[in-house]
């Protein structure tokens, strides 16, 4: 596994410093070409597997394109009066959020700072979430849950899907509204999390309450069993089987998207 540090100093200053670094010197018209190349295997796979009961079945595949006005993702549907692909959505923006991940858990002592623990995750490095003009979230691309390469946020979600960060459309609103230095996604046991870096500090967004707490103070509050946040799912299109889980840190070679 490729992480972008081999040492952290004290409160993680050195993780946290060199994720923004990474971020904002990150050729992102490369990682744009590869998370398009992904999304699209991704439907093309979920077809061949379930048919037309393919989740987003209505995309066959998208197209990130740029302009003056920077990045903005076009959807594509197969017409079945001309058989060819038709634009039907056009976003004005796309927000791009680097992908971290926890490493080597299963060493963790209570009181450890969990910033020593985290790292860029070399296979997904960023997911996207496309935006209409009020920032509003149209959809997640790129293994946001760190498994499907295309969520849309439902209109009316079901009550048991309400607590998800997939069915808040403002959630990125909300974030933003806090000024931070660089907005990131964890999946904390096979459920995604924002998180965002202020102040020197990492911060996990609690959407449902719009409250926002210390990383260390919230994965302890929450998680008795630590050592399990190192344990995530394959991205769909490497899975041998749906859903195979696996322990970060050994990443091979031609699942790691490391743009030079």
């Amino acid at each position: 596994m490729f992480y972008i540090i081999l040492s952290v100093s004290v409160n993680g200053q050195n993780i946290i410093e060199q994720l923004k670094t990474f971020s904002q010197n990150a050729d992102m018209d490369c990682y744009y070409k590869m998370i398009e190349k992904n999304v699209n295997i991704y439907f093309k796979q979920e077809y061949e597997h379930r048919g037309y009961w393919a989740y987003c079945s209505n995309c066959s595949s998208i197209e990130i394109l740029k302009d003056s006005g920077g990045y903005r993702l076009a959807s594509h549907l197969v017409s079945y009066l001309t058989g060819k692909d038709d634009i039907v959505s056009d976003t004005t923006r796309i927000v791009p959020i680097l992908r971290v991940q926890f490493i080597n858990t299963d060493r963790y002592k209570e009181g450890d700072n969990l910033y020593d623990y985290m790292c860029l995750d070399s296979t997904v490095v960023f997911s996207l979430a496309s935006v209409d003009r009020k920032n509003r979230v149209k959809a997640y691309l790129h293994f946001f849950n760190n498994y499907s390469g295309y969520i849309i946020p439902k209109e009316e979600p079901r009550w048991c899907e309400r607590r998800s960060v997939y069915y808040k459309k403002n959630v990125l609103n909300k974030i933003k509204a806090k000024n931070p230095d660089l907005i990131m996604s964890a999946v904390f046991i096979e459920t995604p999390h924002l998180l965002y870096v202020k102040d020197g500090l990492i911060f996990v967004y609690n959407h449902e309450k719009d409250v926002s707490t210390e990383l260390n103070e919230y994965v302890r509050k929450r998680y008795k069993r630590v050592s399990l946040l190192n344990v995530v799912r394959i991205p769909y299109i490497y899975a041998k089987l749906i859903g195979e889980l696996t322990t970060t840190g050994h990443t091979p070679k031609d699942r790691i998207n490391l743009c030079p």
